[in-house]
């Protein structure tokens, strides 16, 4: 479940482990999602799994393997993208995006590196430039959009928005994708 780096308001994650992890696999008093944080089930690529040059035994990992993150479309492992694994990309409007890229940023400058904090000016230009964590916001963006024109039953691409106005569309879109479609009484 790549995306531009944004924080996760509407419980995508929460949404997409729910339907992974459907009733039926566990009855709802043992569901995972009760005592454990949709990160620890949906681990980040790039933050979980290969930080600190660690490479990961993927195969300990129960089914349906699921991941954040945050690299462009780009930068995925072209074992990634031949193995048609599903891929839900979600989308936020650049301004929300910028916003939470520098309020992550000044937080790692004031918390971290003890550094000054970056205007908002300056973070702006930045960010217009693409000069951001993961690359160039349309870079980013326009990639998985693409992708997801050219391989519809790999890539979903959602955007928030559409998700925020209207929750049950979105919800079965995104069930319907990864395999685990509403009932009629659903």
């Amino acid at each position: 479940m790549p995306a531009a780096p944004k924080p996760d308001p509407l419980g995508y994650k929460d949404s997409s482990l729910q339907l992974c992890l459907a009733i039926d696999l566990h009855p709802f008093t043992q569901h995972p999602l009760l005592t454990v944080n949709p990160s620890d089930l949906m681990p980040s690529l790039e933050i979980k799994l290969y930080s600190s040059n660690q490479i990961p035994d993927l195969d300990v990992l129960p089914t349906p393997r699921l991941f954040a993150t945050h690299m462009p479309y780009t930068s995925l492992l072209e074992s990634i993208i031949e193995c048609r694994c599903r891929i839900v990309y979600i989308c936020w409007n650049p301004r929300d995006t910028f916003i939470s890229i520098w309020n992550f940023m000044n937080k790692i400058r004031s918390n971290i590196l003890k550094t000054p904090l970056l205007p908002l000016e300056e973070g702006f230009d930045m960010f217009c430039k693409g000069a951001t964590p993961f690359g160039p916001f349309l870079d980013h963006v326009l990639a998985y959009w693409k992708e997801s024109l050219e391989k519809p039953q790999t890539i979903l691409f959602l955007k928030y928005e559409e998700f925020k106005a209207r929750p049950s569309d979105q919800l079965k879109k995104l069930a319907e994708f990864l395999g685990y479609p509403f009932s009629l009484e659903e």
